[in-house]
């Protein structure tokens, strides 16, 4: 909660990006994880979607929201794309992004 704004990051990282395409992608990310919409440009390309998840859940006897299947639904829904398929214990949010980035291309 205490980083700085990391649009400038995901802007360097996807310049062909929108600053639209890229706050819904955060957004969807933000409402799986059940964060304030607000805090989503704090977070940057190169985070870990599992170290987020591990930063939420510490503890392995802590029940989670179902914050994973809840991302894999909303991409699947909205990008036609399965996590299942691309998941790897150090995938990035700016990879996951480039998917569906991907997606959305290959859709037009």
């Amino acid at each position: 909660r205490v980083r700085t704004c990391q649009g400038r990051g995901w802007r360097k990282a996807f310049p062909s990006a929108t600053k639209k395409e890229i706050r819904e992608f955060l957004s969807l990310l933000v409402a799986a994880f059940a964060f304030d919409d607000r805090e989503k440009l704090k977070f940057s390309p190169t985070d870990e979607i599992l170290k987020i998840y591990k930063a939420q859940h510490p503890s392995r006897l802590q029940p989670d929201a179902m914050e994973l299947e809840t991302l894999a639904l909303d991409l699947e829904r909205r990008h036609s794309l399965k996590l299942e398929a691309l998941w790897r214990d150090g995938l990035t949010l700016g990879e996951l992004f480039a998917q569906t980035l991907e997606c959305r291309s290959a859709a037009k």
